[in-house]
């Protein structure tokens, strides 16, 4: 594809996302804590389960932890992630494998 047709899709696709935001909805993709509201593209609903992780995990932050931290608790925890919860991934993808990629 030519330069200027892809400058001009970028465009394009930053001004619909700006024009959802204006009109007080989500310009795409999901969130955690929020659910899709069904029948209504772009507005969210709060899910009780997943809102309260989003609440811990800043609460943990303004407390003095560190995100890295934070993160290995959830993994402690089993606090699946958002591509997991929401059944965008298979479980078996949830957690990376010692020796492939997992940092110590």
């Amino acid at each position: 594809m030519s330069a200027l047709f892809l400058k001009g899709l970028s465009q394009k696709v930053r001004r619909g996302q700006a024009g959802s935001v204006r009109q007080g909805r989500n310009p795409g993709g999901d969130l955690y804590g929020y659910t899709p509201r069904k029948g209504k593209p772009g507005i969210l609903d709060i899910n009780p389960e997943t809102s309260a992780v989003v609440t811990r995990i800043f609460e943990e932050y303004a407390a003095g932890t560190s995100p890295r931290a934070i993160a290995a608790r959830l993994n402690a925890e089993n606090v699946l992630p958002l591509a997991v919860a929401s059944g965008m991934l298979p479980r078996s993808t949830e957690t990376p494998r010692a020796g492939r990629g997992a940092s110590e």
